[in-house]
């Protein structure tokens, strides 16, 4: 069975915090107008919430660490297309707004993504 919209968010919240690059004060800064871990859940913010901790992510580690993670985690990433991939999306989009070449990065999301990704930032 899998698990509910809200417990897939909880689990990845506990996964994004396990990256260590970003602390519990980013991630509530990142989710304070969601009301927090609880207000996204409560409201079904999920793919604003999974947008702001991709931009969190991408603004507080370098594009090699970014491809590095992307390549690292590419499987978990892929367990929850529904919502990751905005995660996935938002990291580009801030990389690409910085003005750096994004194909590296998109060459190492899930497969899944990549076809949307290369329309998108191509």
């Amino acid at each position: 069975m899998m698990p509910s919209v809200d417990k897939m968010f909880q689990q990845f919240i506990e996964w994004f915090i396990s990256l260590a690059f970003v602390s519990q004060g980013d991630l509530d800064a990142a989710l304070e107008e969601f009301g927090g871990v609880s207000g996204v859940i409560e409201n079904e913010f999920y793919v604003s919430a999974y947008e702001e901790l991709g931009r969190t992510l991408a603004n507080k580690v370098d594009l090699v660490t970014l491809i590095d993670l992307m390549q690292a985690h590419n499987i978990y990433l892929s367990k929850n297309p529904d919502h990751a991939y905005y995660f996935v999306e938002a990291i580009i989009d801030e990389v690409s707004a910085k003005g750096y070449n994004v194909n590296a990065l998109v060459d190492v999301v899930p497969e899944e993504y990549q076809k949307f990704l290369e329309k998108r930032f191509s």
